[in-house]
């Protein structure tokens, strides 16, 4: 099974966990799941806009269903969905508008006000992991907006998270075999993270980045 991500086992519970992937759900340190959703403001262009419009159709076409991610033959990286037969039924180009844009992702408990870090593109995934580079993360100067849900009074969501890793920790230690069992949870290929609308039971995209 896979390892969950250290960072997120404090605040979370395994809904699903096979070989390579695990599903999770994020659940405050009072035992509450349900959340304000914030990201880091950033400017996106049209195109990117459009891109997101078209992963958060799918989720909503998928709801909380299995799904995939994965290349194709077109050197495409793509999220998709097959039926019992095995054949693909639905699919979305996941495009990296990422490399240069910092991702965050952060939770605040409805009922005590933690908050939690769910996501962090410059610490978090394959990428961010495997780089040489000092970090020197600080969330003093980041500016975050409140997720806005459409059709939502409240705005507040159940979170859950799926992340993906196509290596076992055996084939992560040969990069360097100092590599450790916390570097390589926290060394995912994928991640998506959905939300549960409170008031309107909806689940929509939240995020969603290919981090390899």
């Amino acid at each position: 099974m896979l390892v969950i991500p250290t960072y997120l086992g404090s605040f979370s519970e395994v809904i699903k966990s096979t070989k390579n992937t695990v599903s999770l759900k994020i659940v405050s340190k009072c035992g509450n799941d349900e959340f304000l959703v914030y990201n880091n403001k950033i400017e996106k262009s049209l195109k990117q806009f459009g891109k997101d419009k078209e992963i958060e159709d799918f989720g909503k076409r998928c709801g909380w269903k299995s799904y995939t991610g994965g290349a194709f033959n077109d050197d495409k990286y793509y999220m998709y969905r097959k039926n019992i037969f095995g054949i693909i039924v639905d699919k979305v180009e996941v495009t990296d508008f990422t490399s240069d844009t910092v991702n965050i992702i952060k939770a605040k408990c409805k009922k005590c006000g933690d908050e939690y870090i769910v996501f962090d593109n410059r610490i978090h995934g394959w990428d961010a992991v495997m780089t040489e580079e000092t970090k020197d993360i600080s969330y003093d100067t980041i500016e975050f907006e409140q997720r806005k849900f459409k059709g939502s009074k409240e705005n507040v969501a159940k979170i859950r998270v799926k992340v993906i890793n196509q290596e076992t920790f055996e084939e992560f230690q040969k990069e360097n075999p100092n590599n450790t069992i916390a570097e390589y949870s926290n060394a995912f290929h994928d991640i998506s993270i959905d939300g549960i609308i409170k008031d309107t039971g909806k689940v929509t995209m939240i995020h969603c980045e290919e981090t390899a």
